[in-house]
């Protein structure tokens, strides 16, 4: 499964997603954080992705990380389509960049019958 935030990843997470013939959902922020927003529902235990365009402070990605996790995935890493900071993010899964390394996001996430 791939999530991405609303607030600019939902792009690149659905194909990300439709390239690892992956489920697809979003979250989106409110009041208490992000929370899931689209349909499929996260299934307990999914291996899950989280998709962004790019990754700067990574605290959008981390939030969205938490609500994934709050919804029941498990979370294995975090993905950005561009390296657009000149910092690691500090998050509390491994982070890959598709543009350098899609692979990685592939073989991770792409087990498809625990996607």
């Amino acid at each position: 499964m791939v999530v991405a935030p609303a607030s600019g990843g939902v792009v690149a997470g659905y194909e990300v997603a439709r390239q690892l013939g992956a489920r697809f959902a979003c979250v989106e922020p409110g009041e208490d954080g992000f929370t899931l927003r689209s349909r499929p529902e996260i299934l307990p235990d999914s291996r899950c992705a989280v998709v962004d365009d790019t990754v700067c402070t990574g605290s959008a990605m981390q939030a969205c990380i938490s609500a994934a996790r709050a919804a029941g995935a498990n979370v294995v890493l975090g993905a950005r389509l561009v390296a657009g900071a000149h910092h690691e993010p500090e998050l509390d899964v491994t982070l890959v960049c598709v543009e350098d390394n899609g692979e990685v996001l592939a073989h991770r996430v792409g087990e498809r019958d625990a996607a």
